[in-house]
């Protein structure tokens, strides 16, 4: 079992793919909870680190292919494309993001660079430390409400809500307000039933995942035995 609004159970929903694993997530309470819509969230999550740190590579390695290039043909020796070497052929190459398939041989690379030199490598965007914040932010799994489907969903509707309140009338206006007034209220009632209700059903601890179950029932058996044993007499 897991603790509500935990990581841990958030984690065991986004890969339960039976009643029983959701059971065993949840302690068999409902799934139309925040940690389920989070853990719906988890998979695009987890394929948009997978993305960004395929990006981080690229392009941590053309800015180094970019920085050695630069210092090869700073010399000028090097002016000569007969004169460099197969390494420094390969890192012009690189930098001017040839495929490491299409390199070929050193006179290949030769004569690939001789084509290539004097032209201005393709752009690309360096690695930055705001990059690796919103990286190192992603790998922290910790999900906001607000950006799930339905908190983005939620955020949809209150902008129409918000537009089409500008468009009614004063009465109208005053009617809605009354409205959420009530709604408020009754959402600040339901706020407090859940916590009491989390208060009431404790944290489902265990030693694993469905590994206590057993404890529910324990007991049981000598119970009805004691009331066996009273009506004989």
């Amino acid at each position: 079992m897991t603790k509500a609004h935990s990581i841990e159970r958030q984690e065991l929903l986004s890969k339960a793919k039976t009643h029983g694993a959701l059971f065993c997530a949840t302690g068999g309470g409902h799934i139309t909870s925040d940690d389920f819509f989070k853990s719906m969230e988890m998979p695009v999550r987890e394929a948009e680190i997978k993305a960004m740190e395929k990006d981080k590579a690229r392009r941590l390695a053309l800015a180094k292919y970019e920085d050695e290039a630069r210092m090869i043909l700073e010399l000028e020796e090097k002016q000569d494309p007969r004169k460099l070497k197969d390494d420094e052929l390969r890192t012009l190459l690189l930098w001017h993001q040839v495929p490491k398939k299409d390199i070929g041989t050193k006179p290949q690379k030769l004569a690939k660079w001789t084509q290539l030199a004097g032209k201005k490598p393709s752009v690309f965007a360096r690695w930055l430390e705001e990059d690796e914040s919103k990286l190192s932010k992603l790998k922290e799994k910790r999900i906001d409400i607000n950006d799930t489907a339905l908190g983005r969903l939620v955020a949809v509707r209150t902008k129409e809500q918000e537009a089409a309140f500008k468009t009614l009338k004063k009465s109208e206006r005053e009617d809605q307000l009354n409205r959420l007034k009530l709604l408020h209220e009754m959402a600040e009632e339901a706020e407090k039933e859940a916590r009491k209700k989390e208060r009431i059903s404790g944290d489902f601890g265990g030693d694993g995942v469905c590994g206590d179950l057993d404890k529910t029932t324990e007991g049981v058996g000598s119970s009805e035995e004691e009331e066996v044993k009273m009506a004989a007499v």
